[in-house]
This record gives C-alpha cells, sequence and structure tokens, in this order.
C-alpha cells in the first residue's frame, strides 16, 4: 500500500473527527485481497494523528482467522 496516500486520506478523516462529524471510510483494492491489510495500516495512521480519541479496534476478517476443522459425520 502507499503509505503517503493513507497518511494524505487519514488527515482528512482526522479533520472531520475533530470538527465531530462521522466519516464512514471504504477501503478496497482490486479483488479486495490487501483490503484487510490496507484497512489496518490506514486505522494505524489514523490512531497516530489522533491520539486522544478512542477509535476503536478493527474485528478480525473472516480470512483471517484459521477455519474450524471439520467436524466427523455420523452415520448413525
Amino acid at each position: 500500500p502507499n503509505r503517503s496516500r493513507l497518511t494524505y486520506i487519514a488527515g482528512i478523516i482526522a479533520g472531520w473527527l475533530r470538527e465531530g462529524r462521522t466519516p464512514y471510510v471504504f477501503i478496497h483494492s482490486p479483488g479486495d485481497l490487501y483490503a484487510p491489510q490496507i484497512s489496518r495500516e490506514f486505522h494505524q495512521i489514523l490512531k497516530e494523528q489522533l491520539p486522544g480519541m478512542d477509535l476503536g479496534v478493527l474485528p478480525p476478517w473472516p480470512g483471517e482467522s484459521e477455519p474450524k476443522p471439520p467436524e466427523q459425520m455420523s452415520l448413525f
């Protein structure tokens, strides 16, 4: 990801949050393979720009956690 672009956009969003606005940010990438990674990097940059503001925690994406092992099916 291009950190300088994310930093620029985070600066705009940080300004809106300081003004009391509630911005919604949509991050995607071709095929969305890197969207979770880019989102986490953006969230970290935003937290660095707003150290006193509670920005919450990003939940794990479905593809980031280990899948549950399949359960053995029963014949009876």
